[in-house]
């Protein structure tokens, strides 16, 4: 019978390679039910082969605008006698776009290939008649058993059948798979552990697995384990199981199977049956994929192209129309003998003007564009300030939103990890009615013949999952866990007295004041952030059950005795240890009856061999042992801030961002961490929404709403800002999301400050999806553990700690960085940087292309609208890629307003108008209408000055000057002016900037001598136009001259447009950048810290610049 279509059945293959089947491959003889694949180990991470990589490619190009608006000018220039352009101009620059374009993709997806190969090419050992053969592990197959050796990766998902030696146990580590170093226990299946040769396993092993379907889950496994021709076995830590008159089986949890990408530690070898293979492994099915998010400055220039296409449409129907109605004045043309054209053909130049006017979308933006990016992304990779302590580098995954992290306005951050250091100290404790300080010093040990001490140290080194190791050459253990909390927790029960020896399967050894213990683990239950609680099942040597848990105080307390007269005191201690802004814990426990421990493993067993709702039918067992618990003590550990947390967040604060920590601490314990990281300062209000009745959240709301932000003294020393601090709890937050949407949203944009705790991970992400959605701000999320991950995948951009609790969020994020400080430099240097640079490339790009069409249209009104083109086409592709090209983008690569240190002192420069919306509607019309304008006298200048250009002593040349000449003349003006015009635009000068614009400017003219040397080798005729014409344009003095006087026409109105902005009409870095160049950075330092307004080791405040000081 087939499983169900929710698991998948396994069947070990032992036989020889089958005869005929080629020498490397091992045979087919398992089979792989319910999964629908042959489940070969080959891992294929690219994204196209030979077959699709254009199909692929084309799609996803011609979803841009761009292409889609050049694929139709391609098109329009095969029509015969429709285009006035040659049409090879046209296609190989629109084919010279998109064939950078696909080698990029293309180079990309083969160095994916050739790490593909590489992985599949690695040598594995597969079981064989009795024997492990060599292969390759491409050739793996799902039911091989497989023999992975010290050091190694493993290549698939196994269970582990069996271990070196017969041991039970081996330990793998995971960093592949989570970033975790610590190791951790991987348990072999009982029934199968003695198997550990490959005659063994081939004589004895008879196994068929059923498990789930393949699934992302790395700490989640269901299955079981059958044994063929086995009546019965005795199932994982001795929970006897069979399942019926069939065969015996055993459950698989997640602590029987090894992971493809963990590598085997401390075990010299051990044997697996695979169960998944290729991309069904975890490891594959948790690879990132490819991010659907889109920064702001791509939306908008999108939307803009739109607009501009509109225009563009409109402007060729305008000049249509005109050529239908001059088309009366051709009957008074002579040198056209009375021939007029027909009303269609005249018609017909709509299509004319659309390819001439080509140039109002730019087509090498998106190319400059990309190419922008990738250096600005290289610059963050290299950065050495962006190094941690750790001696990690920021990894920035999603270079597409580089200009999106200088728009920030909200940054949404968890606590622990992120503001702090997760390096748990175990401060202080509350046992039986008495706080015990330092309790690492060896406090309690004094103390541990009481009972209630006694308790609460035996329980600190048995209800956790800490793994004791025991050091080389002595007697010294080290301790590994993924929480640090239990670490600091089991050191401490260590330090008075009550140590944690050793950890094997279903056993747990502790000292206790000098005597040892081996206790059994019956049960245990781990901490999930749903639970948020992890309790354990112990029977001790006299058969004893002994039931303890540990975890947050509002789970806790709901399974407490009642009338306790303990709680309320230790509740008033909880309280005092959270306000300090220390992670707190409540440890209870109680003794379980023999009966009802039997009844509760009855239903464990039943509830872990379900395949599905097995965690919610598990949890649901452990329920009935989770009541009338006795309250053992309090926990507080200390958990220190990371370096320059405070400055960090004044500067965030101080330029303008909306600060949030979402946490699932203790509120008084938020509220702590958040004044002394200096996210709350005394000048704020503060508003608290802790009430879980729906009429008292109302009251709190409407006073938050209704109270008056703080103001900040107009000398602060140390730069604290005023504002409004909203406080609210998870509970709270579900009720007012539910019943008082409109005054939840009012109430946090009052607010500079949001404190949320209690929060669950679904919290978080509904929390910035809130900010996003409903208050249209642009969010930032920054966490460092898996709990962090949904917000970080919701926000426009989701920023990860490379910390202690691995690598879940780095590698969810479209930014890693290793500490919370790098934060500033991410986003006030590389975010301003990037959103500058990619502004100024996209303005710069539709200016200078609007000025090279510009001349077109006034071409028009001269040709009576016939569609004659003034320049030869390969004029028009030379421009853009040789001439201007380069310069634009060297803009968009090492632009700077502001020098980094100056940012640093000035935090407000992020938070003014022209840095929080750098493409506004209004700043690219402002970029056209300059090209245009440029344009048009350019125009005009080529046009009225061609009697002055012209020398009627070169022989072979008509006395009236030809359009061979304009074609010539006017595009060494527009070249020269744009260039100029970059000049005046250009915040920062470098060589490399002045090397690229000459450079350009030399380009240009050796583009016009090849050119003209290529079209004109030879004119005899001279009525026989070849496109260009060089002569007249070069030679002599006075075309020299009026080429100097074109380009002083055509730049003058902008040249007065910046002189006036910068001396009577300065924006805020203008202002800044005077008084460095005038004053120098160190007096400028000095200055800010006269006014008042600067800390000497943190960041300035405001920073007022008087009109004398900007030069007006």
């Amino acid at each position: 019978m087939a499983p169900p279509e929710h698991e998948r059945e396994v069947r070990s293959r032992l036989s020889s390679l089958a005869e005929g089947d080629a020498s490397a491959s091992p045979s087919l003889l398992g089979r792989v039910m319910g999964a629908g694949a042959r489940g070969e180990n080959g891992v294929r991470t690219t994204k196209f082969t030979l077959l699709t990589f254009w199909p692929i490619e084309l799609f996803e190009q011609f979803q841009r605008l761009f292409n889609c608006f050049w694929l139709a000018q391609c098109i329009i220039v095969l029509i015969p006698d429709m285009t006035p352009t040659n049409p090879i101009s046209t296609i190989l620059a629109f084919g010279f776009v998109i064939g950078l374009s696909a080698t990029k993709s293309g180079w990309e997806d083969y160095q994916r290939y050739k790490a593909d190969r590489e992985a599949n090419s690695q040598k594995v050992e597969i079981l064989r008649d009795s024997e492990f053969r060599s292969f390759e592990s491409r050739y793996i197959q799902v039911g091989d058993v497989i023999r992975v050796q010290k050091e190694e990766q493993f290549p698939a998902d196994m269970v582990l059948l069996s271990c070196d030696g017969g041991a039970d146990m081996c330990y793998v580590e995971t960093s592949n798979l989570d970033g975790e170093s610590s190791l951790k226990r991987a348990y072999a299946m009982q029934s199968t552990a003695g198997l550990d040769t490959a005659q063994r396993l081939g004589a004895e092993l008879r196994v068929r697995a059923t498990v789930e379907a393949p699934n992302e889950r790395l700490y989640k496994f269901n299955g079981r384990l059958y044994h063929v021709d086995t009546p019965g076995v005795v199932g994982h830590r001795g929970a006897v199981e069979t399942s019926g008159s069939e065969s015996g089986f055993e459950t698989i949890s997640a602590e029987n199977v090894c992971l493809r990408g963990a590598r085997l530690r401390r075990t010299d070898h051990v044997h697996g049956l695979v169960v998944y293979a290729g991309m069904q492994t975890k490891l594959q099915m948790n690879a990132r994929g490819a991010k659907s998010k889109f920064a702001q400055l791509e939306v908008r220039l999108n939307r803009y192209i739109v607009y501009l296409f509109v225009v563009d449409l409109f402007i060729c129907a305008g000049l249509t129309a005109g050529g239908l109605a001059s088309s009366s004045q051709q009957d008074n043309l002579w040198y056209l003998g009375g021939a007029r054209r027909p009303v269609s053909e005249e018609a017909a130049n709509f299509l004319t003007y659309f390819i001439l006017l080509s140039a109002f979308i730019p087509l090498a933006l998106m190319v400059s564009l990309e190419l922008a990016i990738l250096a600005q992304s290289l610059f963050m990779r290299w950065d050495n300030n962006m190094v941690c302590s750790k001696n990690k580098r920021m990894r920035p995954y999603t270079s597409s939103l580089n200009s999106e992290l200088g728009l920030i306005e909200y940054v949404m951050c968890d606590k622990t990890g992120t503001l702090t250091q997760n390096k748990m100290e175990f401060r202080q404790c509350s046992v039986g009615g008495n706080v015990y300080l330092h309790p690492m010093s060896g406090c309690l040990q004094p103390h541990a013949s009481t009972q209630e001490v006694s308790l609460f140290l035996r329980l600190l080194a048995i209800c956790n999952e800490v793994v004791p190791e025991a050091k080389e050459g002595s007697s010294e253990i080290e301790y590994a866990s993924q929480s640090p909390d239990e670490v600091a927790l089991v050191k401490g029960a260590a330090a008075n007295g009550t140590t944690l020896i050793k950890r094997g399967p279903g056993t747990l050894t502790i000292r206790h004041q000098g005597k040892e213990e081996v206790l059994s683990i019956v049960a245990d239950l781990e901490f999930t952030p749903e639970r948020r609680r992890m309790s354990v099942l112990v029977q001790g040597e006299g058969g004893e059950y002994t039931l303890m848990s540990k975890g947050a105080d509002q789970t806790i307390q709901p399974q407490l005795a009642q009338n306790d007269p303990s709680v309320q005191e230790a509740v008033r201690h909880l309280e005092e240890f959270a306000v300090q802004g220390h992670r707190v814990m409540m440890c209870c426990a109680r003794n379980v009856p023999e009966e009802e421990a039997q009844e509760f493993l009855r239903r464990r067993n039943a509830a872990s061999v379900e395949l599905e709702g097995k965690d919610e039918r598990v949890a649901s067992a452990y329920g009935m042992l989770e009541h009338d618990m006795k309250l053992v003590g309090i926990t507080c550990v200390e958990d220190k801030l990371q370096d320059e947390v405070p400055g960090t967040v004044q500067f965030l604060l101080a330029a303008g961002m909306h600060v949030w920590i979402l946490t699932g601490d203790k509120l008084e314990t938020a509220e702590a961490v958040a004044r002394t990281s200096s996210i709350i300062s005394p000048a704020m209000t503060m508003s608290h929404v802790r009430a879980h009745d729906k009429n008292d959240i109302e009251r709190e709301m409407r006073a938050a709403i209704n109270a008056a932000p703080g103001r900040a003294a107009i000398n602060d020393a140390h730069g604290e800002g005023g504002g409004k601090v909203l406080v609210i709890d998870g509970m709270a937050l579900s009720i007012a999301k539910q019943h008082f949407m409109a005054d939840l949203i009012s109430l946090c944009e009052s607010c500079n400050v949001v404190i949320c705790a209690r929060c669950a991970p679904v919290q978080k992400a509904e929390l910035v999806h809130l900010v996003m959605t409903q208050m249209h701000k642009i969010c930032l999320a920054v966490g460092d553990g898996g709990n962090d991950v949904p917000m970080i995948s919701t926000a426009h951009v989701g920023v990860g700690i490379m910390g202690n609790e691995g690598m879940q969020a780095a590698r969810a994020s479209d930014f890693a960085i290793g500490e919370f400080r790098l934060l500033l430099r991410l986003i006030a240097v590389h975010g301003r940087y990037s959103s500058l640079r990619s502004s100024e490339l996209i303005k710069y790009s539709f200016y200078k292309n609007l000025c090279f069409a510009t001349p077109q249209i006034v071409f028009s009104f001269y040709s009576l609208f016939t569609g004659q083109s003034i320049a030869n086409s390969w004029v028009g592709l030379s421009y853009n890629v040789f001439c201007t090209g380069m310069p634009a983008l060297i803009l968009a690569v090492f632009e700077k307003d502001l020098s980094e240190e100056l940012i640093y002192r000035y935090p407000e420069a992020y938070n003014t108008p022209e840095r929080r919306n750098p493409l506004t509607g209004a700043s690219l019309v402002h970029a056209e209408f300059v090209g245009f304008s440029q344009g048009t006298l350019i125009a005009l200048f080529a046009l009225y000055s061609l009697d002055y250009i012209h020398d009627d002593s070169v022989p072979g040349r008509l006395s009236t000057p030809g359009i061979d000449i304009v074609g010539m003349a006017w595009p060494q003006v527009v070249v020269i002016s744009v260039l100029a015009s970059l000049c005046l635009r250009t915040r920062t000068f470098n060589w490399i900037v002045w090397f690229f614009i000459l450079g350009s400017i030399l380009a240009t003219y050796l583009v016009i001598i090849i050119l003209d040397d290529l079209f004109c080798p030879d004119a005899k005729e001279p009525v026989v136009s070849c496109g260009v014409s060089i002569a007249p344009t070069l030679t002599g003095l006075r075309p020299w001259l009026l080429l100097f006087v074109s380009i002083v026409a055509a730049l003058l109105p902008e040249g007065v447009w910046h002189y006036m902005e910068r001396n009577y009409f300065p924006l805020e870095w203008m202002k800044v950048q005077v008084v460095e160049k005038r004053e120098g950075l160190g007096a400028l330092r000095a200055r800010f810290q006269s006014r008042g307004r600067g800390a000497v080791d943190g960041f300035s405040g405001v920073v007022e610049v008087s009109a004398e000081d900007s030069g007006v």
